[in-house]
């Protein structure tokens, strides 16, 4: 009786799990269908770094040299230093500013928590992968190590022992500008994959409120970059309506326009 009872409850908590999977795979889909069936169009946003207001979130600090790899094109014949920091696999260890963890923790690549990743998995955000970060403790940290910290302004005594498991998050590029923000691929090596870009004005480029994104050029993501700009990650608005609904940290939203 007690085997029949226990496996009773088991198929239970079975049931539940599925039917909760369901509901969020539900909610998804009427999420998309009712722009169609209201007409309207999908906002995107461009995510910023929130620093924390009563006290500052910790933000991601490297210990190593960047990630560059020497490129000797016998196409173009150029010499150049190819940034890695994007590419799968690329080992760069960090430690944690301090001990308050956002979920979205901000490094040159974005990582995020434990919690996050298990948000956007359950609701099917798409338009990224994932991979295991490297967080060091301040026990792992060599003399010049440590010096080296200190010079970047890091106070030693605020890096965690037991920092927590963050995750590289891995956006493709796969969005364009419109031409009306003067962010123009003037030539791209099929070789060594060097591109070219020009601006009318760098100081607008920079600027946010003068880029836009080509609608004809987002293709339904979550979460995606912009060709000559790759640094910044752009999203939909039902990744900020996700965020906000499991109150998740370390972000701000600041909407750009699609033409």
């Amino acid at each position: 009786m007690g085997r029949m009872i226990a496996h009773l409850y088991l198929l239970h908590d079975v049931c539940q799990s599925r039917i909760h999977r369901l509901f969020f795979y539900y909610r998804s889909i009427c999420w998309k269908v009712e722009y169609i069936l209201e007409g309207d169009e999908m906002r995107y946003y461009c995510l910023e770094i929130d620093e924390g207001e009563k006290e500052p979130y910790a933000y991601g600090a490297s210990v190593g040299e960047w990630p560059r790899k020497e490129i000797h094109c016998p196409l173009c014949q150029r010499e150049w230093k190819k940034s890695t920091m994007y590419d799968w696999g690329t080992d760069n260890p960090i430690v944690l500013s301090n001990d308050n963890y956002p979920d979205f923790l901000w490094f040159y690549i974005n990582h995020i928590s434990g919690k996050a990743k298990d948000v956007l998995e359950r609701e099917k955000i798409t338009g990224y992968s994932l991979e295991k970060a490297h967080v060091l403790s301040v026990r792992d940290l060599s003399d010049l190590q440590l010096k080296e910290l200190r010079r970047q302004g890091i106070r030693i005594h605020k890096i965690p022992t037991e920092p927590p498991v963050y995750h590289k998050l891995h956006v493709a590029v796969s969005a364009e500008f419109y031409k009306k923000s003067n962010v123009i691929l003037l030539d791209r090596c099929p070789e060594c994959g060097y591109e070219t870009y020009s601006a009318e004005n760098k100081e607008r480029v920079e600027a946010r409120d003068y880029l836009y994104l080509r609608e004809e050029s987002l293709k339904g993501a979550d979460l995606f970059r912009a060709k000559g700009y790759g640094v910044t990650v752009y999203c939909s608005e039902r990744f900020v309506e996700v965020y906000k609904r499991h109150e998740l940290t370390g972000l701000t939203f600041t909407e750009i326009e699609v033409l």
